[in-house]
């Protein structure tokens, strides 16, 4: 049940504070406990709680229809300058479409494609470099936690995937963004390589439906998987 609707008129960035979007409530009204859903486009990004609401500079309880407040969300921030992002299928049209945004907005794009004459194209299009997922071959369902062996060699490999990653960039920095939809065969990786805190956002399948992922760096790392 819908308790109300805001429109984010401008968005301002506060030190020790992070991302405030100056609302106005467009109908019905909005509380300190709501539960929110970000659209755009008629699309819905993310779903979230309010970490604070105020009015000017108070905090407030609720807001009325026809007034202006500040929201903060919990843990959704958007994309912001110098994130690391990494796109899989960097040279079809979601990494295309993902590079050129993450480019724009002053982040750090690093593209995954299948062969190396896709590397200028995406580079063209704004990537700080690319990677060839055939130069690695730990793709696939991941191993079961009880088998030791073949889950060390997963990790082995993934963490030379994320080496990759970090060679680009020029420091140790993980992404802060995961543009993930191959599925079965990277999830895993997906959710390794991306920072704590981060997210996985998915849109597809196309390696397969029935991904696999080590719970534990969704909640010893805060990491989302959307």
């Amino acid at each position: 049940v819908s308790l109300g609707e805001l429109q984010v008129r401008q968005v301002y960035k506060i030190s020790n504070v992070g991302t405030v979007a100056g609302c106005r409530v467009t109908s019905g009204k909005i509380t300190r406990d709501s539960k929110v859903r970000v659209v755009r486009d008629g699309i819905v990004i993310t779903e979230d709680e309010i970490a604070s609401l105020k009015r000017f500079k108070d905090d407030a309880k609720e807001v009325a229809e026809g007034y202006e407040c500040g929201v903060t969300l919990a843990k959704f921030a958007d994309v912001k300058e110098g994130d690391v992002v990494l796109v899989w299928g960097g040279a079809g049209g979601v990494g295309a479409m993902a590079i050129q945004i993450c480019n724009a907005v002053g982040a750090v794009p690093v593209a995954v494609v299948s062969s190396a004459d896709k590397y200028d194209y995406c580079m063209e299009l704004g990537a700080r470099g690319c990677i060839n997922r055939n130069d690695f071959d730990h793709w696939g369902m991941l191993p079961h936690w009880t088998e030791t062996t073949q889950y060390q060699t997963w990790v082995d490999g993934v963490r030379s995937f994320g080496s990759a990653i970090w060679k680009i960039v020029g420091e140790k920095k993980s992404p802060a963004i995961v543009i993930e939809h191959p599925g079965e065969l990277t999830l895993p990786t997906s959710m390794y390589t991306c920072d704590t805190g981060g997210i996985v956002v998915t849109c597809a399948g196309t390696s397969g439906y029935n991904a696999t992922l080590d719970l534990r760096y969704l909640w010893m790392r805060q990491k989302r998987l959307q």
